[in-house]
């Protein structure tokens, strides 16, 4: 395997490649093949890392009666430029991450590590995504007309999850119902309300924050809203909820409540 992983790194560095998927696969004499994918959180051609990895999963190898051969597919590669040492001697480099994702993703498998990356969305489960854990954020190219409006406005654009607007701590994976809520019509806070069977009296609140339904997408959107509220218990806990509708226009929403994130 250490003279494979050689060979595959001076074939990679030839073509100005890295690997991001390799695959070994074993061939028994019995004809059914054994096969061992990597996946690299960055182009790499590093030997070393490579074969480390592979080392960490070979019991999954099962060699049956005996193997006859190996070899070192590659089955994703991108553009890998030439490499230099200056940030590994440098004391103030920021640490490699790469070295620690690889290990984590072929332990636990590549859709079991992720980050988020936000997305322009003002409704909140729209407002962020899944991706790779080093994959750099994505860049705006769309170029302005010389006539658009826009062209005026000469600030930097707002982060999607700028601090103005703050959000929870954990956002629920959908917003759950809640029940026997007491609140002021149109615009009060909840004093009381029920989720997953416990009571929970409110001693602070902020809002509303109002969020409008995006009318490009559906049709049905078109005069939602959602009213949304940071508040705090008496035991301390902190609950971002929201209810569905402005509280005076019965087409804007039903006036229902719902639980959408904790802690803040």
């Amino acid at each position: 395997m250490r003279e494979l992983m050689q060979r595959l790194a001076v074939a990679l560095a030839k073509s100005g490649l890295g690997a991001r998927a390799v695959e070994m696969i074993a061939a028994r004499v019995d004809g059914v093949p054994q096969i061992l994918r990597l996946g690299f959180a960055r182009p790499t051609r590093d030997a070393a890392h490579m074969l480390r990895l592979t080392l960490r999963r070979i019991e999954e190898i099962e060699p049956g009666y005996g193997i006859d051969g190996i070899a070192l597919i590659v089955r994703r590669a991108d553009p890998l430029g030439a490499e230099t040492l200056a940030p590994a001697l440098a004391d103030d480099a920021a640490p490699d991450l790469a070295p620690l994702i690889d290990a984590l993703i072929n332990r636990i498998g590549a859709g079991r590590l992720w980050r988020i990356a936000p997305v322009e969305s003002d409704v909140p489960e729209r407002s962020w995504t899944r991706t790779a854990p080093l994959d750099p954020p994505p860049r705006e190219t769309r170029a302005l007309r010389d006539d658009d409006v826009r062209q005026l406005d000469a600030r930097s654009p707002d982060h999607p999850w700028h601090p103005r607007w703050p959000r929870p701590v954990l956002l629920l994976r959908r917003p759950e119902r809640i029940d026997h809520v007491l609140a002021e019509l149109p615009d009060q806070p909840p004093k009381r309300f029920t989720w997953r069977g416990t009571t929970h009296r409110i001693v602070r609140a902020e809002g509303p924050e109002r969020v409008a339904g995006e009318w490009w997408r559906r049709a049905p959107e078109r005069m939602a809203v959602r009213d949304y509220y940071r508040v705090e218990d008496e035991a301390g806990q902190r609950f971002w909820l929201f209810r569905r509708g402005d509280g005076m226009r019965s087409e804007t929403g039903d006036l229902s409540w719902f639980l959408h994130g904790l802690g803040n």
